[in-house]
């Protein structure tokens, strides 16, 4: 399965591309506003009786959003947002190791919303 992370710094130059002005002076994008969340974590999970050993997990939940106006014309605006939950390492967990209790938390990349006001 392919892994698919997409930093701030790509976010920043896809969206940067895209603001440009056309021959006849209209604005695509305009007055754009860039935000983001890092939430890391370090979980564990210890299961009585267990016979699989004890589950380690040091993840980070990364969420960003660019708001633009569109076109030019006042109060149209869009809010794209991505979320992103990442592995730094610490992989002693099932589903990455099948030798460990499972922490349900997978690594994962989505679209969190897509708004136009």
């Amino acid at each position: 399965m392919k892994k698919i992370i997409i930093s701030a710094v790509a976010l920043t130059a896809i969206m940067g591309s895209v603001s440009t002005i056309s021959a006849d002076g209209i604005n695509i994008l305009d007055d754009m506003k860039i935000s983001g969340e890092l939430r890391p974590r370090y979980e564990t999970v210890k299961v009585q009786d267990s016979k699989k050993d004890d589950a380690n997990a040091f993840t980070a939940r990364i969420r960003l959003a660019v708001q633009a106006n569109l076109f030019g014309v006042e109060n149209l605006k869009t809010k794209v947002g991505i979320t992103t939950v990442n592995n730094f390492g610490v992989d002693h967990y099932a589903p990455a190791s099948s030798d460990y209790e499972k922490v349900v938390d997978p690594s994962q990349a989505m679209l969190s919303w897509l708004i136009m006001i």
